[in-house]
C-alpha cells in the first residue's frame, strides 16, 4: 500500500505534532515542578514515596480520631450534670 500525502494533509500534521510536543513538555514541566514541591514540602523524591507517606499520614489521623472520640465521650460522661 502506498501512502500519499499532500502539503495540506503534511500541514496539518506536523501542526498537530507540535501541538503535542507543546503539551508533553508542559506535562513534564508540571511533573518536575510537582517533584520538587513534594521534596520541599514533604522530604519525598518520588511519588511512591509520596503515598507511602500519604497512607501513613491517613492511619496517624484515624488514630487520631480515634482518641479524640474516646476523650470526648469520656469527658461528656464526667462532666454531663455540670452546667
Amino acid at each position: 500500500m502506498i501512502l500519499t500525502m499532500n502539503l495540506q494533509q503534511f500541514n496539518e500534521l506536523k501542526e498537530k505534532m507540535e501541538g503535542l510536543k507543546a503539551e508533553a513538555n508542559r506535562a513534564e514541566g508540571a511533573l518536575s515542578q510537582l517533584r520538587s514541591q513534594l521534596k520541599k514540602e514533604f522530604d519525598v523524591g518520588t511519588f511512591k514515596e509520596a503515598e507511602a507517606l500519604l497512607n501513613k499520614l491517613e492511619r496517624e489521623e484515624k488514630t487520631a480520631e480515634k482518641e479524640y472520640e474516646s476523650a470526648l465521650k469520656d469527658f461528656e460522661e464526667k462532666w454531663k450534670g455540670v452546667q
